[in-house]
């Protein structure tokens, strides 16, 4: 690798929602809940309205129990969402703007108020989603890293950011 691919961006608390929501529906567990969910939602609703139409009180109890599972639902996932965008939006150091330089062998994240230095071996795999590139770390599968694809000025950048990923994750 001749030279050092550079990416530069001014993360917003969106930038840190939308990237975990990405990092969330890449998850096999979120997938499969949400599968069991909808299909629980489906039958459970059709079902309790069929028994209410011939009478039935029990009906009332499968849908108070329907829309309590889909207001959990919710709550459990716009709860953490909204905490983070609301802590990348009074935090300073979330917001300062960054520059990854990233080589074959490491990448450094700079910005003014810190200098960190990545290795390739901390991470696990690439995610590349729609809008970000996410780095999961390889210690801890639950924590991520990210890299929105605007940061880079050149769209050749971001491709070469990606096979060299892929390539070191490999």
């Amino acid at each position: 690798m001749p030279h050092a691919i550079r990416a530069r961006f001014k993360p917003s608390p969106s930038d840190f929602v939308r990237a975990t929501l990405a990092f969330y529906f890449t998850q096999r567990s979120i997938l499969l809940l949400m599968v069991v969910s909808l299909l629980f939602v489906a039958l459970a609703a059709p079902i309790s309205l069929i028994y209410l139409a011939q009478g039935s009180r029990i009906a009332i109890f499968i849908l108070v129990i329907v829309f309590g599972y889909l207001l959990i639902a919710i709550a459990t996932l716009a709860a953490p969402l909204m905490r983070i965008h609301r802590i990348a939006g009074q935090d300073e150091r979330m917001q300062a703007e960054t520059t990854w330089s990233v080589e074959a062998d490491r990448i450094e994240v700079r910005n003014r108020f810190e200098k960190t230095e990545l290795v390739w071996g901390m991470f696990d795999r690439l995610i590349a989603a729609q809008g970000y590139l996410i780095l999961v770390y390889a210690d801890n599968k639950r924590q991520f890293t990210f890299l929105p694809k605007r940061a880079f000025q050149d769209p050749a950048d971001g491709l070469a950011f990606q096979k060299l990923a892929r390539e070191k994750l490999a």
